[in-house]
């Protein structure tokens, strides 16, 4: 009996101890596959991030719009996050570490960025009627010359008008260029709804040299209707002109109107010094069967 007890023992204890090591590489082949999608996963992750930094940047360039540069900053910046953190498996995968350069390109590729950032100034402001001070806005930097900036203002007039004294300073040499605006929204019904005016407003200011700049805004009320306004202020640098589009157009309708001319006028020109018509002829055959045509009627008449 002792020793069928000890064989079931044996028997048990050695089933025990291969359940236990088949348990334990069955745990470390599953650990290492949880570890292995988790790879997969981020890889995948750092894939998306580069293409939508790809694909905001085609948006941007199409439309112009900040909000598709925004948002590829934002990708590149993810992407550089995911780098840094799965950095050390990353370079196990590759021989040369690339992490560290390619972490560098996407910080130098998102300054580049936001470099073409155009709106670089956005703020919500209200001139008060009991406030006799100019309103400051806040600052905003060009990191290199502007071709051209904009100051657009959006209003909530309500038939009503507007006066906006606007000096654009530049903070650190003291220069400064002065405007005069006026806004004007008027509406109403007479015999049908209508209005007369706008609510906005651009002024363009060119030729602006890199710096920090702020703009002082001295605004003047209707004395009929003396009431605070809001206004949203947006500073936008280099914006594309409708005059080059119009320019470009007319150059595009004009340019084969002119070669279709060149070319008529070469084929006059050649045909004039030919022997032949542009149809085979010779010159002078017409008229020469037209007069053999009349003696032959001659000829049949007598």
């Amino acid at each position: 009996m002792n020793s069928i007890g000890s064989r079931i023992s044996i028997g048990f204890y050695a089933l025990s101890f291969l359940l236990a090591v088949l348990s334990a590489f069955t745990f470390d082949d599953l650990v290492f596959l949880e570890t292995h999608i988790q790879q997969g996963s981020s890889v995948s992750s750092l894939v998306e991030s580069l293409m939508e930094v790809r694909r905001f940047e085609k948006n941007y360039f199409l439309y112009q719009q900040d909000s598709d540069l925004d948002a590829g900053c934002r990708s590149a910046r993810q992407a550089q996050e995911l780098l840094a953190e799965h950095r050390p498996w990353l370079d196990k995968l590759c021989a040369q570490h690339p992490c560290a350069e390619l972490s560098r390109y996407l910080g130098d590729y998102e300054a580049m960025l936001k470099h073409l950032f155009r709106t670089v100034l956005d703020q919500r402001l209200f001139f008060a009627v009991d406030n006799e001070e100019p309103v400051t806005t806040q600052s905003f930097q060009l990191e290199r010359d502007a071709r051209s900036v904009v100051l657009r203002h959006d209003t909530d007039l309500d038939n009503n008008w507007l006066g906006l004294g606007i000096t654009l300073v530049e903070k650190n040499s003291g220069r400064a260029w002065a405007s005069q605006t006026e806004l004007a929204y008027w509406h109403g019904y007479d015999d049908g709804s209508w209005s007369e005016g706008d609510r906005s407003r651009e002024l363009v200011f060119r030729d602006l040299p890199a710096g920090n700049y702020f703009f002082v805004i001295d605004p003047e009320f209707s004395a009929e209707k003396r009431v605070g306004i809001a206004d949203r202020v947006r500073v936008v640098r280099d914006q594309a002109a409708w005059s080059n589009f119009f320019f470009l157009l007319g150059f595009l309708v004009l340019l084969p109107m002119f070669s279709r001319y060149r070319v008529a006028d070469f084929e006059a020109k050649r045909w004039e010094q030919a022997d032949f018509l542009s149809n085979g002829a010779e010159f002078g055959s017409e008229n020469d069967s037209d007069s053999d045509g009349d003696a032959g009627g001659d000829g049949g008449g007598d």
